[in-house]
């Protein structure tokens, strides 16, 4: 659930008081499951990834 709440725009100090977690780097850990799926994402979607991967001559 937290990790769809920060895909979709949640503050973390919010989540934080939310959970009841004490410190920031405890509810920190879940930006990490974020922060991977923002990666793929990036690799998948971006244009620069996209002429990486395909092979010489145009063809895919």
């Amino acid at each position: 659930m937290v990790t769809q709440m920060l895909k979709n725009g949640a503050d973390l100090r919010w989540i934080q008081a939310m959970l009841g977690h004490r410190s920031v780097e405890s509810t920190q850990l879940y930006t990490q499951v974020s922060i991977k799926a923002l990666q793929a994402v990036h690799a998948s979607t971006h244009p620069a990834e996209q002429r990486e991967s395909k092979k010489p001559g145009g063809m895919e």
